[in-house]
């Protein structure tokens, strides 16, 4: 949603190219969605988190998720479902970006509305890639993973 439709005061404050203003490494880079998306990727005494929402496989998501401890990626597909154009992943495509990264954890997240309509159908998206990343979890409200 454009800033200018929120209803919500939002202040954006720009960092320099390197955002050496930060007390942690930070990367970021486009990634495949209809509309202009970024994936990032955080890190902070030796520990990577590489987060990849709203979009399809590309590139990038692979170079930001290389290695990482935790890649956070968007599954707002249902499995065997096809994206497209739109940019967004399946359960099997995400647990292919984590595992063509050689990333620790893979956790599924961005899950669509409509088509996860209730916790379980996030679950079966998690055994589904679970198949080809064994180290998928399904994220829910209030979830605390350590790192």
């Amino acid at each position: 949603m454009p800033f200018r439709e929120m209803k919500l005061n939002v202040k954006v404050n720009e960092l320099s190219k390197d955002c050496r203003e930060l007390p942690f490494f930070i990367e970021h880079r486009k990634l495949y969605h209809i509309d202009p998306s970024f994936g990032y990727r955080l890190t902070i005494d030796g520990k990577s988190i590489a987060y990849c929402a709203d979009t399809g496989v590309c590139r990038n998501s692979v170079y930001l998720a290389r290695g990482a401890d935790v890649l956070i990626h968007e599954c707002a597909a249902v499995p065997k479902f096809i994206s497209g154009k739109w940019g967004h992943t399946n359960p099997e495509e995400a647990a292919g970006v984590a595992k063509k990264a050689h990333c620790k954890k893979l956790i599924l997240t961005h899950f669509s509305a409509n088509r996860y309509v209730m916790l379980k159908n996030r679950y079966q998206a998690q055994e589904v890639a679970r198949k080809i990343f064994k180290n998928t979890i399904a994220a829910h409200d209030d979830m605390i993973v350590n790192v």
